[in-house]
């Protein structure tokens, strides 16, 4: 077997297809440089000028270094050769197609050895070899602009695009995919996030910024290139505001509140924006310090170009007043914070007021009072603030003094005006006497006052007191009733008069009686109606005046009265009489008598609710 001639040819698929004449067995083969995980090809003929099919195969080595050196062969070879082995047609050309085929960037060699033969041939026929070199260069995008900067300011919670682009100077097409930024500040991402470029060609991609807090935006943006080591960088830097809500007035102005009670106005909160806000409004008070400000709703969220309208109520239970202890001026803020950041405020002004009254004199002394007799009396309640107060006065009476009197006021509860007053009536009715009795406090509550206004009533109170005088006699002191010593037997003298008068406003009556000689007309009233018969025989007829004379009808009445056969009888005429308050009234006292001699009698003066009877 002698070694074949033959013609080694090689063609390029990168380029318009060569071919060359090999006079030699050994021939170098040029590729095409290409880029990482890309492939070049040539086309290797080779002409077995025999009659016979020759058996073949391929072994790829490292380039041999030295004279003396050994084939090894190449194991992370870039090159391929198909079809690897066969048999070499007869009288013929025979193809093989040759890839290159780098993983990185790179200057690679590798010798191609043809062995004609088999593993079973006794001796093989030296082969022809081919040295393989091609070069793998880094793939060349560029990303424009290398750095986004957005001048000025941009709103939280917008999305604003940027055009950018993936500019393709590499040798072969390239397939880009953005990656997406997601973090606690900020939301990026390119549309499309992913495409092919072909060699020399340029990607037309939108970025999209959508800051979500206010603060400096500073992202390295991702772009990664297939079968690329190391990704492309895009910078981008922006300056991110949050997008504060309107709040419909620029202070909440709700003048004087008393004490105690709460005040609610409206507040409209508006947005101005393209999409729906979250907001929190919140008052801003020191640490330990309570609010007083309650809002309804204090979280929510406003659509877009809408308004959403809360109820601010401010509370002034717990707000401390001044250091007069009735005023105080409240100052605070309102703040609304969006959930982006942005915060609008709006001041809280009010005038905090708790009421206080006081009476114009809170003594009160009756000198002419007496005992069961109600007196009235003027006080006046005065409100001292510019905030309505509402009184109550309490029915029970606290003191030394409440167990001797009972007072009643009219009104008993009320609303006074702002700096305004009230007069009052206190009814006082006292029973026990004395002079320096002890006081009678009331209690009245004011609402929003901590302590009650207090009165206290106290009286020089005076019992029933009588007073008796006789008429025309020389000494009025002295309850003395003399008719003398000329007082002719059956014929009435003139008669004498007492006159009792009511020095005080108690109203009362009196019953006078005769201790001894009182007058036998009543004795005859009780038997008169069994007597009747005998009594006219005995009188005359006193229902006609006219039928007696003024003697005979004087000396009838004069036995009548003198029935009684004691001699002598005292008439007292009226025998009861009713005293009003501050009267004098006379009692008129005659004396008769059928019997000679010198009589003396005691008068009886019983004025009701008096335990001390008089006598004359």
């Amino acid at each position: 077997i002698r070694p074949p001639t033959g013609e080694l040819n090689t063609e390029g698929w990168s380029a318009p297809p060569t071919t060359n004449d090999i006079t030699s067995s050994e021939e170098q083969v040029l590729f095409d440089a290409v880029n990482p995980c890309q492939s070049a090809y040539q086309i290797v003929s080779i002409r077995n000028h025999c009659h016979l099919e020759l058996p073949y195969y391929w072994s790829l080595y490292r380039p041999i270094t030295g004279p003396h050196s050994q084939p090894v062969p190449s194991l992370h070879t870039s090159y391929t050769i198909e079809p690897q082995s066969g048999l070499l047609t007869a009288d013929s050309i025979n193809e093989f197609l040759l890839t290159f085929t780098p993983m990185q960037p790179g200057h690679f060699t590798d010798d191609a050895h043809l062995t004609l033969g088999n593993t079973e041939a006794i001796e093989l026929i030296p082969s022809i070899q081919l040295h393989l070199a091609g070069m793998c260069e880094e793939y060349d995008v560029i990303l424009s602009p290398g750095c986004v900067v957005v001048p000025g300011t941009v709103q939280c919670g917008t999305d604003h695009s940027y055009r950018v682009k993936v500019v393709n100077a590499s040798l072969s097409s390239v397939e880009y995919h953005w990656q997406e930024v997601c973090e606690d500040n900020v939301l990026i991402k390119v549309e499309p996030s992913e495409g092919h470029v072909v060699s020399g060609g340029v990607g037309h991609c939108e970025l999209v910024l959508r800051p979500l807090q206010a603060g400096d935006v500073t992202v390295d943006l991702r772009c990664n290139i297939l079968h690329c080591s190391q990704p492309l960088i895009m910078c981008v830097r922006a300056t991110a505001v949050a997008v504060p809500l309107v709040l419909g007035v620029p202070s909440l102005i709700y003048g004087l509140i008393p004490n105690g009670t709460s005040k609610t106005l409206q507040l409209p909160v508006r947005n101005d924006t393209e999409f729906p806000i979250k907001f929190h409004l919140h008052e801003t008070v020191p640490p330990n310090q309570l609010g007083c400000l309650f809002c309804v709703p204090c979280d929510g969220e406003v659509p877009a170009h809408d308004t959403v309208v809360c109820s601010i109520k401010c509370d002034t239970s717990h707000q401390p007043l001044g250091e007069v202890g009735t005023h105080s001026s409240l100052r605070t803020i309102l703040s609304c914070t969006t959930e982006l950041g942005a915060e609008s405020c709006v001041q809280v002004l009010a005038e905090v007021q708790s009421p206080k009254v006081c009476l114009r004199s809170c003594e009160l002394h009756v000198d002419n009072a007496y005992i069961n007799i109600p007196m009235d009396h003027i006080i006046s309640l005065h409100n001292m603030t510019v905030v309505p107060a509402q009184f109550t006065w309490k029915e029970q009476l606290f003191g030394g003094g409440a167990s001797y009197c009972s007072v009643r006021i009219t009104p008993s509860s009320g609303l006074l005006p702002p700096r305004g007053s009230c007069d009052l009536t206190v009814s006082t009715v006292w029973n026990t006497e004395g002079e320096d009795l002890p006081a009678a406090i009331l209690c009245c509550d004011v609402e929003g006052m901590k302590d009650p206004v207090l009165l206290s009533v106290t009286g020089h109170v005076h019992k029933l007191s009588i007073h008796y005088a006789v008429v025309d006699s020389p000494c009025e002191q002295q309850c003395y009733l003399d008719f003398g010593s000329a007082n002719p037997l059956g014929v009435s003298p003139h008669p004498l008069y007492l006159k009792v008068t009511n020095d005080t406003a108690i109203p009362t009556s009196l019953i006078a009686t005769v201790m001894h000689f009182s007058s036998g007309l009543a004795q005859v009233d009780k038997t008169v109606e069994s007597d009747r018969s005998s009594l006219l025989t005995v009188t005359t007829n006193l229902a006609n005046p006219k039928s007696v004379s003024d003697k005979t009808s004087q000396s009838v009445v004069a036995s009548l009265i003198l029935s009684n056969r004691k001699g002598c009888s005292f008439v007292v005429t009226p025998s009861v009489l009713e005293i009003p308050a501050r009267s004098s009234h006379l009692i008129e006292v005659v004396a008769y008598s059928d019997m000679w001699g010198v009589y003396s009698d005691q008068l009886l003066c019983q004025v009701t609710s008096c335990d001390v009877a008089i006598y004359v």
